[in-house]
């Protein structure tokens, strides 16, 4: 075919039938560049920061928060809170970016009080907006 056309609405119900086929997702980005902003939604609703290094990624990945896929987060789980803290210091708002996260998922290491109590929730005040459920999870949490 010269010129391939797909109606919008016949494109939008293939990939929202593959929401949870992240492989297939990925490889619809490989299509058509005007494929991807419609998988996004599906491949970056699910986010997770397990450590710094994964946090160091989405920066050099992403490295513009304006034009991330961070938007299209519904649910983030951050295991690195210090990594996040210090990023968003340094940066004025990563965090921001993940503007329609609905779960918020935060676990502080398990360490020693005098670390713990370092550690601050502030980074992610900004969410509040659009947050439904909030979990945090550490053996030691900070006396307020």
């Amino acid at each position: 075919m010269l010129n391939p056309y797909l109606l919008p609405e016949i494109l939008d119900y293939v990939i929202d039938h593959l929401h949870d086929e992240p492989k297939s997702l990925k490889e619809c980005c490989l299509v058509s560049k005007s494929w991807v902003p419609r998988t996004r939604k599906h491949l970056f609703a699910d986010v997770k920061f397990r450590s710094a290094d994964n946090l160091g990624s989405w920066k050099r990945t992403f490295p513009d928060p304006a034009n991330s896929p961070a938007c299209h987060a519904h649910t983030l789980f951050v295991g690195c809170p210090q990594a996040v803290a210090e990023a968003d210091a340094e940066e004025g708002g990563r965090i921001q970016s993940f503007s329609r996260v609905e779960w918020l998922g935060v676990s502080y290491p398990r360490t020693n009080l005098f670390i713990a109590a370092e550690f601050s929730l502030v980074p992610f005040h900004k969410l509040s907006l659009s947050l439904k459920s909030l979990r945090v999870t550490s053996l030691l949490l900070p006396q307020s």
